[in-house]
C-alpha cells in the first residue's frame, strides 16, 4: 500500500514493527524475527536501530489480502 507524499509528489510506503506484522498475519514475532534475520520469506524487512520494520505492502502479498482484511475493525494506518 502506498500513499503520496504532499510535499514531493512521491510515493510513501507504510511500514509496521515486528510486533505488528506479527499480529497482522497470525504468526509468533519470534517467526518474523528468524525470518527477516536470515533474509527468508520474501517480506524485505530491514532494521532501524534495534527495531524491525516490515513493509505493509509485503505483508499483504505473503498474506494473499489487502491490508483492510488483515485489520478488521481497525482504522486505516497512516505512513510511516
Amino acid at each position: 500500500m502506498t500513499t503520496t507524499s504532499s510535499t514531493t509528489g512521491a510515493p510513501e510506503e507504510l511500514f509496521v514493527t515486528l510486533e505488528e506484522a506479527a499480529e497482522l498475519l497470525r504468526v509468533d514475532p519470534s517467526t518474523l524475527y528468524r525470518q527477516a534475520r536470515k533474509g527468508t520469506g520474501l517480506l524485505n524487512a530491514f532494521k532501524i536501530g534495534r527495531q524491525w520494520r516490515f513493509p505493509v505492502a509485503a505483508l499483504e502479498a505473503k498474506a494473499g489480502r489487502p491490508l483492510a482484511e488483515l485489520r478488521p475493525g481497525k482504522p486505516a494506518m497512516t505512513s510511516a
